[in-house]
């Protein structure tokens, strides 16, 4: 013990005899030293101070606020928020393409990179209306569209029904042909044993009598008495 503390008053002794030279050399650099090594180093009496940087004060989170915080994010949360569709867009139909549908139904396909993710879905824009209709795969039909020009886009949205992406859009042709209803009926086959310039009378009705003589005048009586009685056989 008294060792140690002999050792700090001879430090203490040296210390407060040492003299401490300041200079500046040919390069402008600054030197300390307790020799003088330059013919302009000066006696310095007291030791400059030494800087000192305070980064500012960061706000820090209520303790409670950064548990809520920790509790609410989940890994699987985390990742959805890192997750984005990088394409979408429309392989058929074409552009200026035509289609051809009596009942007016159009196939849409859809390439999407990546893959649809769970929950997520998409909607077709035809001719800047939203359709209510979701559809869970990248083929969507479009049922009832009328005769003409259109065009049609899709949009993928997320499970909140917030969209993160949308396709160019697409004009295509559609050709919708109706069914002529015809009200005739189809005659029927005729008869091959038929001759239709002996056979046929287009004055004859089957429902009325025919008449082929004149009506005989009233009080009419014929002048002969005819016998319709036959002649007896005489026995054998």
């Amino acid at each position: 013990m008294k060792r140690y503390a002999t050792f700090l008053l001879l430090l203490f002794v040296a210390t407060a005899q040492a003299e401490i030279y300041k200079w500046v050399d040919s390069a402008g650099n600054v030197h300390y030293g307790d020799q003088p090594d330059a013919a302009n180093a000066k006696k310095m009496n007291k030791l400059p101070g030494l800087s000192t940087y305070a980064p500012p004060a960061v706000p820090e989170k209520p303790t409670r606020e950064m548990e809520t915080d920790e509790m609410e994010t989940t890994p699987a949360e985390a990742a959805a928020k890192k997750f984005t569709y990088r394409e979408i867009s429309i392989v058929t139909p074409e552009e200026g393409g035509a289609v051809r549908s009596s009942p007016g139904t159009v196939s849409v396909f859809v390439a999407l990179a990546p893959v649809l993710r769970k929950g997520d879905y998409l909607k077709a824009i035809l001719d800047g209306k939203v359709l209510k209709k979701k559809y869970q795969s990248t083929v969507l039909k479009l049922k009832n569209v009328s005769r003409g020009k259109h065009k049609v886009a899709v949009a993928v949205y997320d499970e909140n029904g917030k969209k993160l992406m949308q396709s160019k859009s697409v004009t295509f042709q559609l050709h919708r042909t109706k069914a002529k209803k015809s009200d005739s009926k189809p005659d029927p086959d005729p008869d091959p044993d038929a001759n239709p310039k002996s056979d046929f009378d287009p004055d004859f009705d089957p429902d009325t009598k025919p008449d082929f003589g004149p009506s005989p005048p009233p009080n009419f009586k014929p002048d002969f008495n005819p016998n319709f009685a036959p002649t007896p056989t005489p026995p054998s």
